[in-house]
């Protein structure tokens, strides 16, 4: 039985696959900046096959099969509004941050609230040999940034997906014949689910400083902030330069605010808590001073985005060294209706009940 890596020596492949390590803001980083859940579709004439990989794949996943092409069609018609839409926001997070006045936490936030957003299609993986079209024409009609496309073939099919992949017309393509297809599509579509949203995006970078990139350039970093993320069961992330810090969604339903500091910004801190001293209450008087041991941080430049929010402080933990960068977290809750994000799993529970 014909296996992947039993084809690739066979044959050339020139275009280097986008499912390894990608180079963004900072470079080499492993930590993407923008984590999110999004919908998949899978198309087959093979009704039974379509039946069989539903049953097979994560029931948390949104996934839509397809027996014919034409139901894909107006499903990644709706999706390529939600996707101008998602782009919009995000244009506007990073246009937010560049502004003397803006607010980008309440951009990302209000854009989150939004259910709608988790039926964005981030992947499509189509069978090869189908009666009404085949499978890589009809995949290269939908090569638009952020949308990752798979395809399944048979042992006679394989030369053909090399040189699809190799013109950019797919992501990545699968053997039906694999012994383990079901893992292996499971690990493909999740491997591809998340470059999808990675690549979605990218315009984020454009508001790094200089201090946040080179903390996503250093593989300790990236190490120590991927714990601290997978400890606080983060599902969904957003990273940003100002301020500093990673917007997150968990999967026990919480908003996070992730706050990152370097020495600089936690000795200005503590300078301005210092000129209010009248107007905190004593926990955070006494906090002022293992802000200026850079032992703790407050979330003071917070309550701009969120005032309803109250002046808190939390201990910070060292991520990175050089820069010397430190992580502190703190929950962002009483957010009004439209500021508050929608978690994954409810809007998921609500499409399963409405079948």
């Amino acid at each position: 039985m014909v296996t992947w890596t039993s084809l690739l020596p066979k044959m050339r492949i020139d275009r280097k696959k986008e499912s390894g390590p990608a180079r963004r803001a900072g470079a080499g980083s492993l930590l993407p900046l923008y984590r999110t859940t999004s919908s998949a579709a899978l198309v087959d004439d093979d009704v039974d096959f379509l039946h069989s990989m539903e049953m097979s794949l994560p029931m948390a996943w949104n996934i839509t099969c397809h027996s014919h092409p034409s139901t894909l069609e107006k499903l990644m018609e709706r999706s390529s509004a939600l996707r101008r839409k998602e782009q919009q926001a995000l244009f506007s997070c990073v246009d937010a941050q560049v502004s003397t006045d803006g607010h980008p936490i309440a951009w990302l936030l209000r854009f989150l609230a939004t259910p709608t957003r988790f039926e964005l299609v981030g992947l499509v993986v189509s069978d090869f040999k189908m009666p009404a079209v085949d499978g890589v024409t009809l995949l290269s009609r939908y090569g638009f940034p952020g949308v990752q496309r798979l395809l399944l073939t048979g042992i006679a099919d394989n030369v053909i997906a090399v040189d699809a992949f190799n013109g950019e017309k797919i992501e990545g393509f699968i053997p039906k014949m694999s012994a383990d297809l079901p893992q292996r599509v499971e690990a493909m579509m999740r491997r591809h689910m998340a470059k999808s949203a990675e690549i979605r995006g990218q315009m984020l970078a454009r508001a790094l400083t200089q201090q946040v990139t080179n903390v996503l350039d250093d593989a300790g970093a990236v190490t120590a902030i991927t714990a601290l993320l997978a400890r606080l069961q983060v599902d969904e992330h957003v990273i940003l330069g100002h301020p500093a810090g990673i917007l997150a969604l968990t999967l026990d339903k919480r908003v996070l605010w992730i706050q990152l500091d370097d020495q600089a910004s936690l000795t200005e801190q503590a300078s301005e808590l210092a000129a209010m001293t009248d107007a905190l209450d004593a926990s955070m008087v006494k906090a002022i001073g293992a802000i200026t041991a850079h032992q703790a941080t407050s979330n003071h430049r917070l309550l701009t985005e969120v005032p309803s929010l109250k002046l808190v402080a939390a201990p910070t933990e060292i991520v990175c060294k050089a820069p010397w960068t430190t992580a502190a977290v703190f929950e962002i809750d009483g957010l009004p209706p439209d500021l508050k994000p929608r978690f994954h799993a409810d809007w998921l529970a609500t499409q399963q009940g409405s079948l």
